[in-house]
Formats: C-alpha cells, structure tokens, sequence
C-alpha cells in the first residue's frame, strides 16, 4: 500500500512540518489503531511545497486509513506583536482519508 500527504501555504509563507501514518480498523468495527513504524515525518521547512509519500504491506481482511497532520508556523500580523512576543501563530490541521480494504 502506497500512502502519503502533503502540505503548502500561500506563496511559501511560515514553516511547515508533516507526519503522515496508517491506521489500521480494529475488531469492534469503531476502534482504529495506529501502525507501529508506519508514522513519517518532514519538516520543518519554508517554502512550498512538503510532501511525504511511502508504502508498507497490506493485509487481506483489514481496513486501513491515512491520517496526515499538518503543522503550519505563521506571522500573524499583529501591530505591536513583538513586544508580547505574539508574532506568530500555529496551524494545526489534520486529514484522514476514507477507509480501503485491499
């Protein structure tokens, strides 16, 4: 199984980091688990884009998903931030995809 995700912003603004893992359905039908060893991780990085793609065996009989989570490092734009130290903000935004069975 082949599996991946990747992130970007407008015109590259902020850093960015990635973690991508299989999640593999349990015996309830309601429970998913993540796949030991299956979790990648990229970043941080500025510029566009950051992409994390890999593979790993599937298995007959099972129900799998990706989750992918991004991280995203932003100026904000607040007048006066630098004397709180509020400059930035973070973005945390986390996809899943539907569930497969091979």
């Amino acid at each position: 199984m082949d599996y991946g995700g990747g992130t970007s912003s407008a015109r590259g603004v902020g850093m960015k980091t990635l973690a991508i893992s299989v999640q593999v359905l349990g015996q309830d039908g309601r429970t998913w688990y993540t796949i030991t060893g299956s979790t990648s991780a990229g970043g941080p990085i500025s510029g566009n884009p950051l992409r994390l793609a890999t593979e790993r065996p599937a298995h007959l009989g099972h129900v799998y998903r990706t989750v992918a989570t991004a991280r995203l490092v932003v100026p904000n734009g607040h007048a006066g931030c630098s004397l709180s130290n509020t400059c930035y903000e973070t973005i945390t935004l986390t996809a899943t995809s539907r569930p497969l069975a091979p």
